[in-house]
């Protein structure tokens, strides 16, 4: 039997924006973890209305605002916030850079389990000895996506509505990104 004296978990996502769901997420994983990495992916495939840089200050300052946390020290864990650029595989830096041991997904409803049940047979080929462990968010939080915030930015009124799902960093960056365009 191996035993592990510091569990290491990654969080990989687009976070375009981040939304209160993947602070869960954060905050859950942060519970089971002595250092939890979280990775802004980059997927040319995908259109995104922040850069990663814009992204990555996103996830960090919602971090700061929602659990007080000073240079990524948590209560018992360490938080590091890093790119995963897309030609590399979540599994293959989570094991082989990070040496991590859990990789944290979370799931709204059964699409998302359908997409992530796949994608953890990918990565048990990939890295057999990371865990995935899903997270699912309050009832609150489940309809709401990325997306959805994305596009509510710009209609009147947009804040009021989002402050219910994003941290006020977030749709102070989202502000800032639209009227710099």
């Amino acid at each position: 039997m191996e035993f592990v004296l510091n569990k290491i978990g990654v969080y990989a996502g687009s976070f375009d924006p981040v939304t209160l769901g993947h602070m869960h997420v954060i905050e859950k994983a942060l519970t089971m973890v002595d250092e939890l990495w979280i990775l802004i992916a980059e997927n040319p495939e995908k259109k995104y209305m922040s850069t990663m840089f814009q992204r990555q200050d996103m996830v960090i300052e919602s971090i700061i605002e929602k659990f007080g946390v000073e240079v990524f020290e948590g209560n018992s864990a360490k938080i590091t916030v890093e790119f995963l650029h897309h030609k590399e595989f979540t599994a293959s830096v989570a094991t082989e850079i990070i040496n991590a041991q859990f990789l944290f997904r979370g799931l709204r409803n059964v699409v998302d389990f359908e997409y992530e049940h796949g994608i953890q047979d990918i990565n048990k080929t990939i890295a057999p000895s990371l865990t995935t462990v899903f997270i699912m968010p309050p009832p609150e939080l489940v309809a709401v996506s990325s997306s959805v915030i994305r596009g509510m930015v710009g209609v009147n009124g947009w804040e009021k509505i989002a402050e219910k799902y994003v941290t006020k960093a977030v749709i102070d960056a989202l502000n800032k990104n639209r009227l710099s365009k």
